[in-house]
């Protein structure tokens, strides 16, 4: 327990500590990480669970303008059946996405200790889908 708290304390001091540096020749990082997974009660019973990963990176080309690239990745996978009256139909798909999304991004001073940013980007993508079905016919009653 004291050492959650203490994790806990210092990740809370380096949050109030750190502080936006918008002058020529600092690098941003940041990026996202993002999962998901759900299953509709509706009348298909299916599943789709989702996963992306998205690390950006920038370089501040002068006082408050600042251009780099976030590279993402996506994967997204639906399974599920319809019941048939000669069996289950078994079907699914996946996506998997790739990109690139190069960005400018200015700065302007709102308050002394708050600066607000505008971004422009631009994404490009390449992927791949898979989709499939199968049927399964029920085993005769013995």
């Amino acid at each position: 327990m004291k050492s959650k708290l203490f994790i806990m304390a210092a990740l809370c001091a380096i949050a109030f500590k750190s502080n936006a540096q918008t002058e020529k020749g600092k690098f941003l990082l940041g990026g996202s990480v993002n999962f998901s997974t759900s299953k509709p009660n509706d009348q298909l019973p299916n599943k789709k669970t989702t996963f992306g990963l998205a690390p950006r990176v920038g370089y501040l080309v002068s006082d408050n303008w600042a251009v780099g690239s976030t590279l993402t990745y996506n994967i997204s996978k639906t399974e599920g059946y319809i019941s048939a009256s000669d069996g289950e139909i078994n079907y699914g798909d996946q996506y998997i996405y790739y990109g690139i999304s190069p960005f400018v991004r200015y700065y302007t001073r709102i308050a002394d200790n708050f600066k607000f940013f505008g971004d422009f980007n631009v994404n490009a993508s390449l992927g791949t889908q898979n989709k499939w079905m199968s049927m399964e016919k029920p085993e005769p009653p013995q």
